[in-house]
């Protein structure tokens, strides 16, 4: 939940919550594995970097499903189909382009240019 909440809002606190939770199941997890699934994939997103999508657009399913056609568990995406939302959830803030849907692919809220293709969003995930 955390790891969400920083990954939406972009607030340090956020993420030094994720990470203190996991240290406190470490040894729930290195005992007991099998028990610690969910703590054990919000520790590998951490590790790996965990990244952040925004889709604003008209259509903002049809590019989110790409995320979504691979288990990602290192990566939170927003959708917004009137570009409202980014007072609530900042990673949607100033994003919409009027007539477009688009996907931004970031990490720590710095976003690579956005692509409005399929295959683009697939290559900016790879």
């Amino acid at each position: 939940m955390f790891l969400l909440l920083w990954l939406y809002g972009g607030e340090p606190r956020h993420r030094e919550l994720a990470e203190a939770a996991i240290r406190s199941a470490g040894s729930v997890a290195a005992r007991y594995p099998q028990a610690a699934g969910h703590t054990l994939a919000v520790a590998h997103s951490l590790t790996r970097g965990p990244r952040q999508v925004a889709v604003v657009g008209v259509q903002p399913a049809a590019l989110a499903r790409v995320v979504w056609e691979q288990y990602r568990p290192h990566v939170a995406v927003a959708m917004s189909a009137d570009g409202t939302g980014g007072d609530t959830v900042p990673l949607l803030a100033d994003r919409h382009v009027p007539g477009s849907t688009l996907a931004y692919v970031c990490e720590g809220f710095v976003c690579r240019l956005p692509t409005g293709d399929a295959d683009g969003l697939r290559s900016q995930l790879a």
